[in-house]
């Protein structure tokens, strides 16, 4: 249902594999929902956004 194998939903669970975010909105459309992704960004001390 998904369209990954049991082996890797048991990974995805447990942190020990790393997935596109593509295929993480896949998964979640086909269980009827959606995925909504927010990246923010904390400049480091030594960067210089000028």
């Amino acid at each position: 249902m998904l369209g990954v194998t049991q082996a890797m939903v048991s990974k995805l669970e447990s942190g020990d594999a790393n997935i596109s975010v593509k295929k993480l909105a896949e998964i979640a459309a086909k269980l009827g929902g959606s995925l909504y992704v927010t990246l923010n960004l904390i400049p480091q001390q030594n960067d210089n956004f000028e």
